[in-house]
């Protein structure tokens, strides 16, 4: 490794360089469906795809930026991958992608100048050995198809909100050298960041040629009724919300549904014409409406600021129990009748997209 900068990361083996072709998968929900090997309290390890699909079966492909970025950081969708202690970085080339190197008996390499494929690119840092992978919210799985190099020994580590170590994993024994190979993680406490990492390889460059991510999700609710006579609405889940795990991945833009239902003059009355003896079609005692298409805040005072910022002081985002829960009733419209919107609960964590 070169230009190693201290104090970013603890670590207890010494890396060298090697060439991997790796695709990641992220899920922030891991159903147990699936067993895999136990490597440490609560983290499992799997080495089929499909037993990892299994276990976290959310998972779907992320387009690569269109145009090249050079530089130690590449940003794009839900994802963060940096090359945090090289001396040089390239992600990308001429074309989609570049091609830059060559691990017999796999080749991988493209002549200059032509264009390449979809999924021929490769994510490269130059004489760099490792890779930090950062998620735009906390996921509970991961997993990599790589390829491994000449007396490469390779090592997974994950790490908390703060880039401390949680656990380092060694899986030279699940590897050969110059073997296709798949590794997948499962751990029971979210975690936000990966370094894979390798020791005692050749000088070459490594590099992630697909990804994967199966994005945190947040709940979306929709417009289910109106009652021109009280005129009021009914907003809700429609049938198709998941409070628990979210429904519509956090980097979509969709409406925050935003209320006001405190303050002076709050709560609202029932209106006479309006049936409140559902139980879960609550009257709010609130005026409803929806901010423009967003991508999710991620933190709920954001998405509490984008309310206000859009109607004025004393609005804030709508939550699942403004009336008893799953459904209310309140004053107000929605922009796009046919659009679903983003609604906060606040007592499950991983069905919001913030925090």
């Amino acid at each position: 490794m070169r230009n190693r900068r201290p104090g970013l990361f603890t670590r207890a083996a010494g890396f060298g360089t090697f060439v991997v072709a790796a695709v990641l998968f992220l899920t922030g929900d891991a159903p147990a469906l699936a067993q895999g090997i136990k490597v440490a309290p609560g983290i499992e390890l799997f080495t089929s795809k499909t037993d990892l699909l299994a276990a976290a079966p959310t998972l779907a492909n992320v387009a690569f930026p269109l145009a090249d970025t050079i530089g130690l950081t590449l940003i794009f969708n839900d994802l963060t991958i940096s090359a945090p202690e090289a001396s040089e970085t390239n992600w990308g080339g001429r074309g989609m992608w570049k091609l830059v190197y060559d691990v017999f008996p796999l080749s991988f390499s493209s002549p200059p100048g032509q264009p390449l494929q979809p999924k021929e690119g490769i994510l490269v840092a130059n004489g760099e050995d490792d890779y930090l992978i950062e998620v735009r919210t906390p996921v509970t799985a991961v997993g990599l198809a790589f390829i491994t190099n000449r007396w490469a020994e390779e090592s997974i580590t994950i790490l908390d909100d703060q880039k401390k170590p949680v656990q380092v994993i060694n899986i030279n024994k699940y590897t050969e050298p110059h073997t296709k190979h798949f590794i997948g993680i499962k751990a029971e406490k979210p975690f936000k960041y990966l370094l894979f990492d390798t020791a005692n390889g050749r000088i070459e460059n490594e590099g992630i040629v697909e990804i994967s991510v199966a994005a945190r999700r947040g709940m979306t609710w929709v417009l289910e009724s109106r009652n021109p006579t009280a005129g009021t609405i009914l907003v809700g889940c429609g049938n198709a919300c998941d409070p628990r795990n979210g429904d519509h991945a956090c980097s979509e833009q969709l409406p925050l549904l935003c209320i006001r239902n405190s303050g002076p003059g709050f709560p609202l009355s029932v209106p006479v014409a309006v049936n409140n003896t559902d139980t879960y079609s609550k009257w709010s005692g609130g005026v409803v409406a929806t901010t423009a298409p967003m991508v999710p805040p991620l933190a709920l005072a954001d998405a509490d600021t984008a309310c206000v910022n859009a109607f004025g002081t004393g609005w804030r985002v709508a939550e699942f129990h403004d009336g008893w829960g799953w459904k209310f009733q309140a004053y107000g419209g929605i922009g796009d009748p046919a659009r679903r919107f983003w609604v906060h609960i606040n007592d499950q964590p991983l069905g919001n997209c913030w925090r």
